[in-house]
C-alpha cells in the first residue's frame, strides 16, 4: 500500500507577481505615468464609514481587489530607494526584460485572471498589453481644477500615458464550504475580465464599484470618474473595457522535485525483507515434500502416499465390500436390483461453486461497484468537473478534511491508499472464483477421455503446470485489469505535496507536516472525478 507513497512528486507554487496592464505603445518605449489610467491613491481608496450617519468618521484605507500596496500622493513624488516602483520618472516604470514569454489572451487568462488562477509555477510578474496606442488625462479625467493641478507633475495632462495600471498582486488556493480548490486574488478590481466573442476584455467599469472619496478629484457638480466616451476607450457590449491583445509574463525557475520519504521508505525495506524471509522459511521447511499446487498434484500425492484414512475411497474393492455387510442395511450400496430410467441432467460450469460462495463473492464485488458509483455521483453533485491530470489541488478540485497534526502526510498516505486494499481483495477474490472453475472443468474432463496429469514437477506423461498457475487468457487479463484499477484508484483519490506560499494553510484542505517536511510545504488529499468514473465503468 506505502509501495506508490515512499516517492512523489514536489512542485511549486508562489502567489507574489506584478500585473501592468499598459497599451501596445508601451513595448516600444513610450511615456509611462504611474499611477495609470486609475489615479488610484490611498486617499481615493475607502471603504463604508464606520458611522452611517455621515462622512465625518474615519476611513479604513483598503488594499482589496486592488492589490497593494496602494501609493499616496507623496510616494508618487517620492524618488527614494524605499519606493523603487513609485515615482513619476521613467526608472520607476516597471520595464521588460528580454526574457519575456509571449502569451497568447487564452494562455494569460487561464494563468493570471482571479476566475481561473491556480498559483504560479513557470511564471511571475505579467505585463498585459492592450489595443490602442495610450490615454491623456485631459481627455479621460474630469477633475476639479485643484485635483488637475496636483496631479500634474505625477502624471501630465496632455500626455500620452501608455500605462493604465500596475500594482502588486497576490493569489492564493483556498478551499470553499463545497470542498473546491478556488483561488483568490488580491487584484480582482484590476483584472476583472469578460469574453468578447472568443477574446479577453478588462472591464474598467470595476475599477470603480467600491466607495471612493470623490470630493478629492471632482469638481463642483460635475459626474466623478472616468469620461467613458473618451476615444481612449473601446465600448463593446454596453461596457467599457480593453481587448487584450497579449500577455509578456517574465519566466520564473520553476522547480518540480522528486522526494522522498524516509519512513515509508524504511516501511518497505521491512516490508520485503520479511516477506523475503518468509520465502526462505516455506522453502526450507517444505524440503523434499512434493507441492500441492495443481489439482494433479493433489491426485498424484493421493494415490502415491496414501494415509490409512484414504484406504476408504477410490474404486469399489473386496475389502471394502466385506467389511460393509456388517452395516448392509444401511448401506446405500446395496439396493434391489432393477431396471431404472435414465434421467438426463445437464451440468454448468458455475455448478462447480456452491451458491453460498457465488452470493459472498457478488456481494464483495457489488460494494465496490456501489462505491465507486456513490463517489461519482456525490463529485459531480459538488460540481467537480471531468478532469485527469493531478498536478495541482486547483486541477484536481475536489479536496478532503485534512489532519491538523504533526506527522499529517503519514496518515493521508494511509487514508488515500485504503482502497487500495479493496482492489488487492477484488483481484485475490476473482481469482479464485476462477480457478475453482478451472479445477471444475480439469476435474471434469478426466471422465472424458485419457487425461495426463498436470503436476509442478512432471514426471513420465505428466504435463506441467501453467507458468501463472492459471491458463494465459484468464492470469494475464486478471493481471491486466489488477493494474489498470491500481491505477485508476491512485488517480481518483490521492496526496498533493506542494512547496511555496500559494496554498493558505490551516483550516479545511491544506495542512504542514513538521516531522517529514520544511515549513514551506503544504499537504492536501484530493479526488479526481475522472479516473472514478473509469473504475466504476471498468468493474
Amino acid at each position: 500500500m506505502v509501495f506508490n507513497s515512499a516517492v512523489f512528486p514536489v512542485n511549486t507554487l508562489m502567489s507574489d507577481h506584478r500585473v501592468t496592464v499598459a497599451a501596445e505603445s508601451f513595448v516600444r518605449n513610450a511615456d509611462a505615468f504611474l499611477p495609470g489610467a486609475s489615479l488610484l491613491t490611498e486617499r481615493l481608496s475607502v471603504s463604508e464609514p464606520k458611522n452611517q450617519g455621515g462622512y465625518e468618521s474615519e476611513w479604513s484605507n483598503t488594499t482589496q481587489d486592488f492589490g497593494g500596496p496602494i501609493p499616496d500622493f507623496q510616494d508618487l513624488l517620492s524618488t527614494s530607494d524605499t519606493q523603487p516602483l513609485l515615482g513619476d520618472n521613467a526608472s520607476a516604470v516597471p520595464t521588460l526584460s528580454k526574457n519575456a514569454a509571449r502569451l497568447s489572451p487564452s494562455e494569460c487568462y487561464s494563468i493570471y485572471a482571479p476566475q481561473a488562477c491556480a498559483g504560479l509555477r513557470d511564471f511571475q510578474d505579467v505585463f498585459i498589453i492592450t489595443r490602442g496606442d495610450g490615454w491623456k488625462r485631459s481627455d479621460l479625467w474630469n477633475l476639479s481644477d485643484a485635483a488637475d493641478e496636483l496631479w500634474e507633475p505625477i502624471v501630465p495632462r496632455n500626455k500620452t500615458n501608455s500605462l493604465w495600471s500596475s500594482t502588486q498582486c497576490e493569489m492564493h488556493g483556498k478551499a470553499d464550504n463545497r470542498r473546491t480548490s478556488v483561488c483568490r486574488s488580491s487584484c480582482n478590481g484590476v483584472l476583472s475580465f469578460f469574453e468578447v466573442k472568443g477574446s479577453w476584455a478588462i472591464d474598467l467599469r470595476s475599477w470603480y464599484t467600491s466607495p471612493w472619496n470623490d470630493t478629492i478629484y471632482s469638481s463642483s457638480g460635475s459626474e466623478f470618474g472616468l469620461r467613458y466616451s473618451s476615444a481612449s476607450l473601446q465600448t463593446r457590449y454596453n461596457s467599457t473595457a480593453l481587448e487584450v491583445l497579449y500577455c509578456l509574463a517574465e519566466p520564473r525557475a520553476s522547480i518540480c522535485a522528486v522526494a522522498l520519504s524516509r519512513p515509508l521508505l524504511l516501511v518497505v525495506v521491512i516490508s520485503v525483507s520479511v516477506k523475503l524471509l518468509l520465502c526462505i522459511v516455506v522453502v526450507w521447511k517444505l524440503g523434499s515434500e512434493e507441492p500441492l499446487v495443481t489439482l494433479g498434484d493433489a491426485i498424484a500425492s493421493f494415490i502415491s502416499a496414501q494415509s490409512d484414512g484414504e484406504a476408504d475411497t477410490g474404486p469399489l474393492t473386496q475389502d471394502f465390500v466385506r467389511s460393509s455387510t456388517k452395516n448392509k442395511g444401511h448401506n446405500v450400496g446395496y439396493r434391489l436390483l432393477r431396471p431404472m430410467r435414465w434421467v438426463y441432467h445437464r451440468s454448468t460450469k458455475a455448478s462447480a461453486i456452491p451458491p453460498e460462495v457465488w452470493n459472498a463473492t457478488s456481494w464483495a464485488l457489488d460494494i465496490g461497484i456501489f462505491l465507486a458509483g456513490g463517489c461519482l455521483i456525490a463529485q459531480m453533485g459538488c460540481g467537480i468537473p471531468l478532469r485527469w491530470i493531478k498536478l495541482s489541488a486547483h486541477e484536481a478540485k475536489g479536496l478532503l478534511s485534512g489532519f491538523n497534526i504533526e506527522n499529517s502526510f503519514i496518515l493521508s498516505v494511509i487514508v488515500v491508499n485504503s482502497p487500495q486494499l479493496y482492489i488487492s481483495f477484488w483481484y485475490m477474490t476473482y481469482n479464485s472464483i476462477i480457478t475453482r472453475l478451472e479445477m471444475g472443468r480439469e476435474w471434469a474432463l478426466f471422465s472424458v477421455k485419457f487425461r495426463p496429469l498436470r503436476v509442478t514437477r512432471p514426471r513420465g506423461q505428466q504435463t506441467s503446470t501453467y507458468r501463472l498457475q492459471l491458463p494465459y487468457k484468464y492470469s494475464i487479463s486478471l493481471l491486466v485489469m489488477s493494474v489498470i484499477l491500481h491505477w485508476l484508484v491512485s488517480n481518483s483519490l490521492f496526496v498533493l505535496i506542494t512547496r511555496g506560499d500559494y496554498y493558505s494553510v490551516g483550516g479545511f484542505g491544506f495542512a504542514t507536516d513538521s516531522v517529514n517536511f520544511a515549513a514551506d510545504i503544504t499537504i492536501a488529499m484530493a479526488v479526481s472525478s475522472l479516473p472514478d468514473a473509469a473504475t466504476f465503468l471498468t468493474k
